[in-house]
């Protein structure tokens, strides 16, 4: 039994055994080699220092890794990592995304594949497990294991990344670092303000003059989009009307200025298509029946809105709670912006058992929910729709108490004659008519809805609870 513990550990590497760990294995095997190859998506610069004292003369590293705009923007993916390795003489390359292996490969006769990326966590903290083939094959292995075609396709698979990446050379590296640069100062600010306000007060106006100001103030704050004119705006506002293959990039680049999960996930599916199916009638449908939202925003119940909905019925997500954000124009006040969450009913003469079980969700933690309201500040509404379409019963967050909650709660409970269509807790933002796209990636409202949308997780979570 012991012996078979000690052939198991010469090629089963786990960082949760106590004899055996990623980064000391990794280690004994680099020093044992004078070529070393390496793939690997992510890399900490603790890991990236301590890889290029092993480069040496007679020792020759080479690392293939992964660059993102989105990589850099949420820190996980660093260029100043990159320049540690290439100014100690490490071979560096790289590709723009979809990276996932994590191969390290010791001369020609021992490979390492892992889950384990090249971090303290991945090669010290987290539970990885990798496997370590040499030649010739440790006996352990299952019979019939041959190490010469184990080469050979890892060598394929080598070759086949070596065409696709990108060579990291000074020049190329100034373009990163600049990014970096660019990025870390919207990144501090967002962990400054993650957990609080920002400091500037905004309060929704219908009057689209005002809004106009408004995004300008926005477009000034904190020098987000330093260079941005309005004629920018405006054509990034008309291109996203018809969006095509000369303009998709330049809307990739915005995206990815925006630290943000709604328009991380919007960029995210523009990474896998070359043109953004904006056609306003599937937009029109809702999420249900949208093939690209739904493929995009597969774990997201996202409800896009692009206009006014005249003379339908919404799409329903039949009692299913829903975090919905919506992009639509009213008539009278202009265009919107809104998030809510809650649940979708059908139009029935009674509520389903989806939005009474909400409801007494709401009712059963009546204190939570009131703090979590208030918690929001102005400009919230507990609503529903009547069986008159588009005329909503709201109730101000500010006059919210126990009593008025109490009594609404009890209303909707009894009275059969409304046909309810949906309940949720929402916020609706006015626009500008030519500024919709400009005020979603403006600074001050991506503040504000990174913290709605922490906030109304809890009435998400509240739709989900059974009691």
């Amino acid at each position: 039994m012991t012996s078979r513990l000690v052939e198991t550990s010469n090629f089963l590497i786990a960082n949760t055994h106590k004899n055996i760990n990623h980064f000391e294995k990794i280690e004994e095997l680099i020093k044992n080699s004078k070529q070393v190859r390496i793939i690997c998506p992510f890399i900490s610069k603790s890991k990236a220092e301590r890889l290029v004292q092993y480069q040496t003369e007679e020792r020759h590293i080479e690392v293939i890794t992964e660059i993102t705009r989105r990589g850099i923007a949420t820190g996980v993916q660093l260029p100043s990592t990159l320049k540690i390795l290439l100014e100690g003489g490490v071979k560096v390359s790289y590709i723009g995304g979809n990276l996932h292996s994590k191969i390290f490969w010791f001369d020609d006769d021992k490979i390492l594949i892992t889950s384990a990326n090249l971090t303290n966590n991945g090669l010290e903290n987290n539970f990885e497990i990798g496997v370590l083939f040499d030649k010739p094959c440790n006996p352990c292995l299952a019979k019939g294991i041959d190490f010469f075609k184990i080469h050979k396709r890892i060598n394929n698979l080598w070759n086949d990344l070596k065409r696709k990446e990108t060579s990291l050379s000074v020049k190329s590296l100034q373009y990163l670092l600049d990014i970096e640069a660019q990025t870390k100062e919207i990144r501090n600010k967002l962990l400054q303000h993650s957990d609080g306000d920002i400091g500037i007060k905004y309060a929704p106006s219908p009057k689209e003059s005002d809004n106009l100001s408004q995004i300008d103030i926005d477009l000034e704050a904190g020098g987000l989009f330093k260079g941005f004119t309005q004629e920018d705006w405006s054509a990034f506002d008309h291109g996203f009307a018809e969006i095509n293959k000369e303009n998709v990039e330049k809307v990739k680049e915005i995206l990815t200025k925006k630290i943000h999960p709604i328009l991380q996930r919007f960029y995210e599916g523009l990474q896998f298509s070359r043109e953004l199916p904006i056609k306003l009638e599937d937009f029109d449908r809702g999420y249900s029946l949208n093939r690209w939202v739904k493929n995009y925003f597969p774990n997201y119940r996202y409800l896009w809105l692009v206009r006014k909905r005249k003379d339908k019925n919404p799409i329903q997500h039949i009692g299913e709670p829903s975090l919905i954000i919506g992009i639509g124009k009213d008539e009278k006040k202009g265009n919107w912006f809104e998030i809510r969450a809650g649940v979708e009913e059908l139009n029935e003469p009674k509520l389903t058992k989806f939005g009474r079980q909400f409801l007494l969700n709401i009712k059963q933690d009546i204190s939570r929910t009131i703090d979590t309201l208030q918690s929001l500040g102005e400009g919230w509404f507990l609503t529903h729709e009547n069986k008159i379409g588009e005329t909503y019963s709201e109730i101000a967050t500010k006059n919210i108490s126990r009593e008025i909650l109490l009594n609404l709660i009890e209303a909707y409970l009894t009275d059969q004659r409304e046909r309810i269509a949906d309940i949720h807790i929402r916020r609706k933002y006015y626009l500008n008519d030519s500024s919709d796209a400009a005020i979603l990636l403006s600074e001050k409202i991506i503040f504000n809805t990174a913290n709605d949308m922490k906030s109304l997780l809890y009435f998400f979570d509240l739709a989900h609870k059974r009691i």
